[in-house]
């Protein structure tokens, strides 16, 4: 961090003068993915007497802006947005940045009040990893979707006549949104969400919305109301957005409450608009079980197995096995009883060692931020499966991540895994039909293999094999890291796996497993490699490639893997050149991390919180 320009920092209120350098800063081309509300906005946040609106200067320019709403007469802070310059990004800044515009946001509090606020609320998607001090309040969920209302505001009145009746709130409504049956039933601890801010539900606030022409609608049922909704428009550099803020758990007052604002939209604009449509009600519909055979159907229909890993998916030929397996932990969450997550946690060594080994979420889920909360869910309850059989929670929990899958890293970003090793995959197909003669003659020039025996494990685990040749004592299977154990060992014969190793004494210098399964695209062979050696390596596949041939005809897909890097020309060369197989341009590079769950359950739970002097 460059210190001397913190030492040129200066913060201070903005105003309507600053409107053309604050967006020369703050990318609302892009911020929201263009649908920024801070050039309509800008203006009244600085005349609004209850938001702070601060920006950072350095040299005169305007680095980075904080503002601030100021609810329940200064009580509660709510942080609306905060954007640092594109060229100051990544260097440190940001946290200074904050520290310095809070503490002015906090002067003029007590400066208005006459004390420090109570209460400080911020929107956090799911996938940053925010301060550590905050409580999760709630959960919002965001869905965009756009229209032109010009020749389509006819078929809502058809659609409302199907759904129940809604009224726009009056003062005299509050009596029904305040007792329990409704605050406590349908809302998160009595917060209601108004284009993303929160608001306490009380009467003062709902004067406030509706004196901001927020057009509110509420349900007519008596005692009690049973859902509440808010909507207003503005527009962004990608056009007018009009956002639609629904609270309450019934389906059908839902629609009724989308129809009932799209129908107020159409009434005042014309041409194409964006509806930004908030549920805050799917993580209450969410539901986490065990998969059954019965599952099998609704679990293909979820999890994409045409596209996932390029349609080599095992998930169709594994699912049943999954689900028998006592050692797996298969499990499925569900929203109004439609599967749209799943999550597959296959347990190892005594149920020590967990493998996180598939992740699926629903198509149209993808992208709403939801994945890390199904996920947190399912491996929680895959924790306590694990202690149900066990009496205690696996040490070690290990997850595979390709290089360039930076969803999963913002998955796992809470958690404090270590990259343990590195596998290279590569694809190529081959019709072993006419070719197989070729293989014997290709074998005459290369080291000898021999299939693993349990005699063999002498040779494999002395550190002469397993630490010169192996990533700290651990095999991949068809993608899964074992430790390399006799009982692992004798697991995998066990389950159908065909194993090689080299005939050399006392240590082995090699070592292969294969196996093989149908997927959407045809079948697949897997050749797990574990060597060093260029030569060792050409004969485990071509033998793998020889055993393939014996048992099946047509066309296969290899997927050969290899832990050292400098293995992968040399399986490309003698595959593609010698062997004439096809190469797939599928290849790709993962890490296997490992966390180690004791300890950071323990330093989660036992972290000192922050001293108050230190904030």
């Amino acid at each position: 961090m460059d210190e001397d320009l913190l030492s040129r920092m200066t913060v201070r209120e903005a105003t309507h003068d600053d409107y053309q350098a604050v967006m020369n800063m703050a990318s609302p081309d892009t911020f929201r993915d263009g649908f920024d509300y801070l050039p309509a906005k800008f203006h009244g946040f600085v005349d609004d007497p209850d938001t702070v609106f601060l920006l950072v200067e350095v040299d005169g320019e305007v680095v980075f802006i904080d503002v601030e709403c100021l609810q329940e007469s200064g009580k509660t802070i709510y942080g609306k947005t905060i954007r640092v310059a594109k060229r100051l990004q990544g260097r440190g800044f940001y946290k200074a940045f904050v520290d310095a515009t809070v503490r002015r946001a906090a002067e003029k509090v007590i400066a208005k009040s006459g004390r420090p606020p109570k209460h400080l609320y911020v929107l956090r998607n799911t996938e940053v990893k925010g301060p550590g001090n905050f409580r999760m309040k709630s959960v919002i969920n965001i869905m965009y979707f756009c229209w032109d209302a010009t020749p389509m505001k006819d078929r809502l009145t058809d659609a409302q006549m199907s759904l129940p009746a809604l009224v726009p709130y009056r003062p005299t409504e509050t009596h029904r949104l305040l007792p329990p049956a409704f605050s406590a039933a349908v809302l998160s601890e009595g917060t209601v969400f108004v284009d993303w801010v929160p608001y306490k539900l009380s009467e003062s606030n709902m004067k406030k919305l509706v004196e901001a022409s927020c057009y509110i609608l509420v349900d007519s049922n008596v005692p009690t109301a049973k859902s509440l909704s808010f909507g207003g428009s503005y527009m962004t550099p990608r056009g007018r957005v009009y956002h639609i803020d629904i609270h309450c758990k019934d389906e059908a007052l839902c629609k009724a409450h989308i129809t009932n604002h799209v129908k107020n939209a159409c009434s005042q604009y014309t041409g194409m608009i964006t509806f930004c449509v908030m549920d805050e009600d799917l993580l209450s519909r969410m539901t986490v079980r065990e998969a059954t055979h019965d599952d099998y159907q609704a679990v293909m229909n979820m999890a994409s197995p045409d596209t996932f890993r390029d349609g080599f998916d095992y998930l169709p030929a594994k699912f049943h096995g999954f689900v028998d397996d006592p050692d797996t932990v298969f499990l499925l969450v569900e929203v109004d009883g439609e599967v749209v997550f799943l999550d597959v946690e296959v347990l190892q060594d005594g149920r020590e060692r967990c493998i996180c080994k598939t992740f699926r979420t629903a198509t149209k889920l993808q992208g709403r931020r939801l994945s890390k909360i199904f996920a947190t869910a399912t491996r929680t309850r895959a924790f306590a499966k694990s202690i149900e059989m066990s009496g205690r929670p696996p040490k070690m929990l290990y997850a595979l991540r390709g290089t360039e899958r930076q969803d999963l890293e913002r998955l796992d970003s809470d958690l404090p895994f270590r990259t343990k090793s590195v596998i290279n995959m590569m694809y190529f197909c081959w019709d072993v039909t006419p070719m197989k003669d070729r293989l014997t003659d290709a074998q005459k020039s290369l080291p000898a293999l021999v299939p693993y025996q349990p005699t063999d494990i002498h040779r494999l685990l002395p550190p002469a094999f397993s630490a010169a040749v192996l990533s700290e004592g651990t095999v991949f299977v068809d993608w899964d890291p074992h430790k390399l154990s006799e009982p692992n060992m004798k697991k995998l014969v066990e389950a159908g796996c065909y194993i090689l190793v080299d005939s050399n004494v006392p240590a082995a210098k090699s070592l292969s497993f294969g196996g093989s399964y149908m997927t959407p695209r045809g079948r697949v062979y897997h050749i797990d490699i574990h060597c060093k050696d260029e030569g060792l390596c050409k004969a485990h596949i071509i033998n793998h490639v020889k055993n393939a041939c014996s048992q099946y005809t047509g066309m296969i897909t290899f997927c050969v893997m290899v832990i050292d890097k400098g293995l992968k020309d040399v399986v490309m060369e003698f595959c593609v050149q010698y062997l004439y197989f096809k190469h797939l341009p599928h290849d790709h590079t993962y890490f296997c991390k490992d966390l180690d769950i004791v300890e950071a359950f323990r330093t989660s739970i036992m972290a000192k919180p922050v001293p108050k002097s230190k904030y």
